[in-house]
């Protein structure tokens, strides 16, 4: 075949084949921009979608803690006056064990007459007052206590008193002077 067009025409021919194939090309462009536009206004709605349904709940929730606010108060006020209750049985000195702590060791042929406890003993020196069958029984006391030196402290024997007109066994009385570990409430 021969070629008979001008150059001109030919320009044109080909300028026309080029311009086709640009158009092509923006309208698959325009295409595409407009699908990730679709897209970012799908997810936009879903977002806002999702926002609104959260607030939702975060409304319902604090309408929630609104109905349960006075007790959530109750409960603190509980809790604090437990904690003050605490303090008050820590510091509270349990009696019993002390008076079975000095009570066990008490040898036969020894009955304790008098005890004088409080809180302010702890430390301090007390002054117990004892009978006994004999002077050997107030020795072997005073020296039980002097030996369990973890609870007692400062052991000290007073007048060992004889008591003839005493009608009882134990006719020897007798004070013991001894200061209190606050061990002895363990």
């Amino acid at each position: 075949m021969i070629d008979l067009l001008p150059d001109a025409k030919k320009r044109e021919i080909q300028a026309g084949r080029t311009n086709g194939l640009l158009v092509r090309y923006i309208i698959l462009t325009a295409i595409m921009v407009a699908a990730v536009l679709a897209a970012f206004a799908i997810a936009y709605m879903n977002l806002q979608n999702i926002k609104t349904t959260d607030q939702k709940k975060i409304d319902d929730s604090q309408v929630a803690f609104q109905q349960l606010n006075p007790q959530v108060k109750n409960t603190e006020e509980f809790r604090k006056n437990l904690q003050v209750a605490q303090q008050i049985f820590a510091k509270q000195v349990n009696y019993t064990t002390v008076i079975g702590r000095i009570s066990s060791q008490i040898p036969d042929g020894v009955v304790l007459d008098e005890i004088s406890l409080n809180d302010q003993s702890f430390g301090k020196p007390i002054t117990l007052t004892a009978r006994s069958k004999n002077e050997d029984a107030a020795i072997k006391l005073k020296d039980i206590f002097t030996k369990n030196d973890t609870y007692y402290h400062e052991v000290n024997l007073g007048n060992i008193t004889f008591k003839p007109e005493e009608t009882s066994d134990y006719k020897y009385s007798f004070s013991l002077n001894v200061t209190l570990d606050r061990k002895i409430l363990e």
